[in-house]
């Protein structure tokens, strides 16, 4: 079936086909595109939050360098090296919680990303898992099924064929007197 597209800058109408969506070419094009698109982010952000996260635990270790011990108290300085190294201990701290945010929430989109790319292996997958047992129990239930129907129309069978019955013989009696009427009516226009 062949439908007619129009480009809505130019206005150019092209004649494109439904098989211009729905094959297998264009489908596993897109299935590889997602899958580079889905590691390049998970490869980015692991190096983003790995960078943040070995800056943070470097801050970190630079912070235990500075001395603010009592030893140090007898010192005019120590308040400042003090305030300095509780600044550097929470950026550092700040650093690697979130490059650890940054990794996890990247290979958390690239997970999905990568989820949608192979949807069709993973549906076809559950559908080998499901269909045994779903089978197996369908086999099962049948005759109970059926046994329980059998029951059910035994029991409501004298019912239905009063009521069947009743029907069918009204009808027969309408039709019935309809005969009977239509010579008369016949007798009636002649005259």
């Amino acid at each position: 079936m062949a439908v007619l597209v129009g480009c809505q800058k130019c206005g150019r109408k092209e004649k494109m086909t439904e098989s211009q969506y729905l094959n297998e070419e264009r489908y596993q094009k897109n299935k590889k595109k997602l899958i580079r698109i889905a590691a390049t982010i998970a490869i980015v952000g692991t190096l983003i939050g790995g960078g943040l996260t070995i800056g943070g635990i470097v801050k970190m270790s630079a912070a235990e360098q500075i001395d603010d011990s009592w030893s140090s108290l007898q010192d005019d300085l120590w308040f400042d090296r003090s305030k300095k190294k509780s600044k550097e201990e929470f950026a550092g701290g700040s650093m690697i919680m979130f490059g650890v945010f940054i990794i996890i929430a990247s290979l958390a989109v690239s997970g999905g990303i990568y989820m949608i790319a192979k949807r069709r292996e993973i549906m076809a997958f559950q559908v080998q898992q499901i269909a045994p047992v779903a089978k197996e129990g369908i086999e099962k239930a049948a005759p109970v099924v059926g046994k329980a129907t059998g029951e059910i129309a035994k029991a409501a069978a004298p019912g239905m064929s009063s009521v069947a019955g009743g029907i069918a013989k009204e009808v027969a009696k309408g039709i019935k007197e309809g005969l009977a009427e239509e010579p008369s009516k016949k007798e009636a226009k002649r005259e």
